[in-house]
Formats: C-alpha cells, structure tokens, sequence
C-alpha cells in the first residue's frame, strides 16, 4: 500500500472509530480496535529501537497506572498477585496460641540449647519417661532428690565423667532429659544443660523452680545416693 492510501485508509479509520492521536510521532491509536497505527509519513520511517522504546514506555505506563487503580479498589476487586501477597504477609503474622507460646517457651539468653518448663510440664514429662538429672552437689542429692532423677553434679571435678557414663549406659542423645536444680535463683541446672548440649543431647528442659518446688508439691522424693 502507498503511503498515501495508508492515510486515506487511517483517515477513514479514525472518521468511523474515533482513533485519537498519542503522544508519540507517527503513532495513531484506535480505542474501539484497540490498535496502534504507524502513520509516519514517506521518508520519516521509525526505526526498530524506536519502535522498541517508545512500546516499553507505553507499558511501563500502563503498569504504573494498573498498580495506582489497585490501591482503590476493594479487597476482593484486588488484582490476584497483590492480593495473595497481602496474604502472604499475614500468614507470617499469624499470633501464636498461649497453649503453644507455653510448650515452646525458650529463656532468652540461653541461645535456644534448652527450654525453661513450668511444674506441670515437668510432671507431664516425669510421667511419660523422660530423664531428671539433679545439678546440684552430691551431698544435696543424698539429702532428698526427685525419685528416679540421676545425680550430675555440674560443679564436681567429675561432671564430664557422668555425662559420658549416661551414653554408656545407653542414654539416646535423644532422650528426652530435664534437668533441675535448687530453685529459680539457682543457675546450675542451665549450666549442666549446656554440658549436655556440648556432649551430643538435644531434647534439653530445664525445670526452673527445681526441686524446693517439686517437694512442696508433694511429687515423688527420695534419699539417698541411688536414683
């Protein structure tokens, strides 16, 4: 086609669709076809770069004013990929239930190496195996200790002994061991508990009100040097 019958043909075009110049030489778009017509006249042809050019600007435009009409509209109008990253977000938010910020309690300064316990977990746990090792000195063991808690003084010469005498005697680095000590001012159960994390065992409470606590309760005690 000539270039004049091209513009006699877009002439005609934009009579019967209302084609609207844009800002963009030689460029004609035509909303009711939805096309954009090169009208560049004879020895004023645009070259490939161009071309390429001036259609990313015309995108990038485009995605600016979509993104601009998102903002408005309602939360279930939002365009998907917006939409789901607002739900995204919101998963990570999610509150933890109490009973779970319980269970998982960690003490902040102990760089996650044990859990801190309450009594009532600590007698869950009692009652469904787990091991009770008593930080305290041996003299404080013989004199009353929670009944079937082995005695691992942490501040013994012979504490390391112990440790490695417990894998002897068949003690899974799995198992699950809470460790206790005199009370809540007593620091000797998380030390002991970062001995054990050192040596292999993972599954590490430590039951901070220890044993004064365990024997106002009433919960099983014995004396003497045996578990």
């Amino acid at each position: 086609m000539s270039a004049a019958a091209r513009r006699t043909h877009l002439a005609q075009s934009s009579s019967l669709f209302s084609c609207a110049w844009v800002p963009s030489p030689g460029m004609t778009y035509c909303p009711r076809t939805r096309l954009l017509y090169c009208t560049a006249r004879d020895g004023e042809g645009m070259s490939w770069q161009k071309i390429a050019r001036e259609t990313g600007l015309i995108l990038v435009v485009a995605a600016l004013l979509g993104a601009a009409s998102n903002i408005f509209r309602s939360e279930s109008h939002k365009l998907a990929w917006i939409k789901a990253g607002a739900l995204a977000t919101k998963a990570v938010a999610r509150p933890v239930p109490e009973a779970e910020r319980a269970v998982s309690t960690k003490s902040p300064d102990t760089g996650a190496l044990f859990a801190e316990i309450t009594a009532e977990e600590a007698y869950r746990m009692y009652g469904s195996g787990a091991l009770f090792l008593d930080a305290r000195r041996t003299s404080a063991y013989e004199a009353g200790h929670i009944a079937g808690a082995r005695s691992v003084p942490v501040w013994e010469h012979d504490a390391g002994v112990r440790i490695d005498v417990l894998q002897r005697d068949g003690v899974s680095l799995e198992k699950d061991l809470v460790i206790y000590c005199f009370g809540a001012a007593c620091e000797d159960s998380a030390r002991l508990a970062e001995k054990l994390a050192l040596a292999g065992f993972y599954k590490l409470s430590v039951y901070k009100e220890g044993f004064p606590d365990w024997e106002k309760r009433g919960w099983p005690v014995i004396q003497g040097a045996k578990p």
